[in-house]
């Protein structure tokens, strides 16, 4: 006879009986009641009158930005003067890798849109409207940087050995890496978004992640190796976009939802049976 129906035949008599339990029960229990908590992960959400004026003033914000060019004086082009870092990776101008540059900053876009396969309907529009958000973002502020810090592009350097340039003069606009900022916004605006809304295990998570970054990745080092941009100038830009795409879909990130974005249970909490035989 274990402890309890002893206990239970003393009480029968009358007598009072006391049940120890063991640190080691009081340790189940706990498990038992707090093991079925599961934290909900946080959704997107946006709500229709505030993100509709943030897209509008996005828009504004990035055509009014089309004004806005780098200084077209003549500028100091002498080798001497680049950074020792910058010039460990100094290249002339190469018209196929800066083609292909484009090719993988549009892949880089595009690839976010894939999302929407993969999470729910209410979550892809949300999704959709901070991706409008974080490109407008990003491409205002590598215009107004391009704007406020003029620097001549690395094959203006390499031109007079090379004799080679692009077809269209963009000699003073270096900095920061248009491409590298587009890309790393999308890549971190996608990265952002697979992992609050890709359902848990998603057997695509790693491999959108890795093309994601690696299309990133790649842009920017084709903006180098092109002679189009130093290799601050890529730093610069991937930290610009990496910035702004994770920060906006962070900011709408909500554990109750807007207009549009359904909010999910944020903890369901359950008690066992068993754990009231303890």
């Amino acid at each position: 006879m274990n402890r309890v129906d002893r206990c239970k035949a003393l009480f029968s008599t009358g007598m009072k009986c006391a049940v120890h339990r063991t640190p080691f029960r009081a340790l189940l229990l706990v498990t038992l009641i707090v093991a079925p908590v599961f934290p909900a992960p946080a959704q997107l959400s946006v709500s229709l009158l505030p993100d509709s004026i943030s897209v509008a003033a996005g828009a504004l914000l990035a055509t009014a930005s089309l004004g806005l060019h780098a200084s077209t004086q003549e500028m100091p082009v002498d080798i001497d003067r680049i950074n020792g870092f910058d010039r460990l990776a100094l290249f002339p101008y190469s018209r196929a890798l800066d083609k292909t540059s484009d090719v993988t900053q549009i892949a880089a876009g595009a690839l976010p849109l894939a999302l929407a396969l993969g999470i729910e309907r209410d979550q892809a529009i949300a999704a959709g409207v901070i991706y409008v958000e974080v490109l407008s973002r990003a491409f205002f502020a590598k215009n107004t940087m391009k704007f406020l810090f003029p620097r001549v592009r690395p094959w203006v350097y390499m031109a007079p050995a090379s004799g080679s340039s692009p077809e269209e003069w963009e000699g003073n606009d270096s900095f920061p890496s248009g491409h590298a900022t587009f890309a790393f916004a999308a890549a971190a605006f996608g990265v952002t978004v697979a992992a609050l809304d890709l359902p848990t295990r998603s057997p695509w998570f790693v491999p959108f992640v890795a093309t994601e970054t690696g299309l990133a990745v790649v842009t920017a080092g084709l903006r180098v190796v092109s002679g189009m941009h130093f290799l601050t100038d890529v730093i610069a830009g991937a930290a610009l976009g990496t910035a702004i795409g994770v920060a906006l879909p962070l900011v709408h990130t909500s554990w109750k939802g807007g207009s549009i974005g359904t909010p999910r249970q944020a903890a369901r909490t359950e008690v066992p049976l068993v754990a009231i035989d303890l």
